[in-house]
């Protein structure tokens, strides 16, 4: 496994990472951080000290990544309370898009397309399936504790596609809401190979 990708700009945080995982398989988690800036720092997170493995930002025409911290070792992105089930540790691969969860139709063309190159990536390095969780869902069904698109206990621990954040069982955020996920299991980028069959797991075909 390549810890580093080489197409993001390496932005290692200073504080504690979110610790060894603890079980697989690998899952992908997408997130929206609800502005569309990022102001690289190695010490503060919008605020915060709970960074994801990597950012991604429109930068005046480009679509930029930085990374945070080495896949090698998890995030600390999602929630994880006392007395739930692991969450970042659960070899959950994360991302933040510099987006907002209610404007995610709009997503730069720019960012998706980078989004899919890093999907690729992340699936070569880790085995992460290429499909996805459910259907994305906006802030009705998404945000809440008990929203019906979390995953259960028992599916969270078993899982290897692509989710959001609303997904996560034990979390209250809805991001990235209605993401079009089967666009970016679907389309081929220039110069990479057809991409011919996406299988679905827990209920949802992506093609």
């Amino acid at each position: 496994m390549v810890a580093w990708w080489s197409e993001a700009t390496k932005l290692p945080f200073e504080k504690q990472d979110g610790g060894a995982y603890i079980g697989g398989p690998f899952r992908g988690v997408i997130h929206t951080t609800e502005f569309k800036y990022y102001t690289p720092s190695t010490k503060d997170y919008y605020g915060k000290f709970d960074p994801p493995h990597f950012t991604l930002v429109m930068e005046g025409e480009d679509a930029k990544f930085y990374q945070h911290f080495p896949i090698t070792v998890a995030a600390r992105a999602l929630e994880h309370n006392a007395g739930t089930i692991d969450t970042n540790q659960r070899s959950a691969i994360q991302i933040e898009l510099a987006w907002t969860a209610a404007e995610i139709a709009d997503l730069p063309e720019a960012m998706l397309e980078r989004l899919w190159d890093w999907m690729r990536w992340a699936e070569a390095q880790t085995g992460i399936k290429s499909w996805q969780y459910s259907k994305f869902v906006g802030e009705g069904d998404g945000k809440g504790y008990n929203s019906s698109s979390r995953m259960s206990d028992d599916e969270w621990i078993a899982y290897n596609g692509w989710c959001g954040h609303q997904h996560v069982p034990g979390n209250f955020h809805w991001d990235p809401g209605k993401l079009d996920i089967g666009r970016l299991l679907r389309i081929t980028r220039p110069g990479t190979s057809p991409r011919c069959e996406v299988a679905g797991w827990f209920g949802v075909n992506a093609m």
